[in-house]
């Protein structure tokens, strides 16, 4: 039996002498580069990610700006109810009534208006609802001022949903 000791202590000493032992520094330095290179790739997202972000925000930023200055809001409400406004007697001569200077104030103040190729597009807010009031009559563009005048005092366009 000592024989076979003898014999297993001899091949773990040769076993031990052809074994290398792995070089610690050249495991830490693989580490350390693994790491650097993650951190390279996080900062970069980190980059593109702020920089999303702010165009992100640009982008609300202009469509706010957009929705308040160009009021694209009125186009995207607007009805299609269209009204004889070029008949006799739709567009009576300013100046004539005593309220007109009132009126176009209140116009010139709340009133929005647009020009494209072949017309103009005036828009005039109001607070009617359709689905829940009556709307009357309109016989000129006098009237029609008026009415948004009563409905919508401020100016202000309707809160929708």
């Amino acid at each position: 039996m000592a024989n076979t000791i003898d014999d297993l202590l001899e091949e773990v000493r040769s076993l031990k002498a052809k074994t290398v032992a792995p070089d610690p520094t050249g495991i830490i330095a693989a580490a350390e580069l693994a790491r650097e290179r993650a951190e390279s790739l996080r900062d970069q997202a980190i980059k593109e990610r702020d920089e999303a972000l702010a165009a992100l925000a640009k982008v609300k930023a202009d469509v706010q700006w957009t929705m308040g200055q160009l009021l694209i809001r009125d186009i995207i409400y607007l009805k299609s109810d269209e009204l004889p406004a070029a008949v006799e007697g739709w567009l009576p001569g300013w100046g004539q009534d005593p309220e007109d200077t009132a009126r176009i104030a209140w116009l010139n103040q709340h009133g929005r208006i647009k020009i494209h190729a072949h017309n103009w597009l005036l828009a005039i807010p109001h607070q009617m609802v359709f689905a829940e009031e009556s709307i009357p009559d309109v016989y000129n563009l006098r009237h029609i001022i008026d009415i948004s005048r009563r409905t919508c005092p401020e100016g202000n366009n309707p809160k929708r949903p």
